[in-house]
């Protein structure tokens, strides 16, 4: 069956579920936390049920109602990690809903708006957590205003 980047498949079979959501780009990033599956990548629709809907980059599908949120970036959200109370995303970006925040950002799950911003002066490729402790690996050299090269 035909599927625009994104699937949903049984881990037992390997058989398609019926989530039929359509992106027209590219998915680097999933994430699952309770109901929402957010999705990161460089695509600016979303298409289900013969609809179209605006989305940049990032956004967030309830799995039970297909409610879709968005966050505006300005460019591809290569990685999202949960930390603690927060969603993390992290890429190519320099802005999220037309206010400045750099590479990585956090947002809080309830209303999916910003509350924290790395601003790093190079992409975040990657992001893992271990315990009380972020990880962020990339082309950078400083983040949080502090210097690292390539990982925070």
């Amino acid at each position: 069956q035909s599927r625009g980047n994104i699937a949903s498949l049984n881990s037992r079979t390997g058989s398609l579920k019926p989530f039929n959501h359509s992106f027209n780009g590219y998915i680097s990033s999933l994430l699952v936390d309770g109901d929402w599956l957010y999705i990161g990548g460089n695509f600016t629709q979303i298409i289900w049920n013969n609809q179209s809907h605006g989305a940049q980059r990032f956004a967030r599908i309830n799995i039970k109602t297909n409610e879709v949120q968005n966050a505006f970036m300005n460019g591809p959200v290569r990685t999202i990690q949960r930390f603690g109370p927060y969603i993390f995303a992290g890429g190519d970006f320099t802005g999220v809903n037309s206010q400045t925040h750099k590479y990585l950002a956090a947002f809080n799950p309830a209303s999916f708006a910003v509350t924290w911003s790395g601003d790093g002066d190079g992409i975040v490729e990657t992001l893992m957590t271990d315990g009380n402790t972020l990880y962020a690996g990339g082309t950078f050299h400083s983040i949080a205003l502090q210097n690292r090269n390539y990982i925070l």
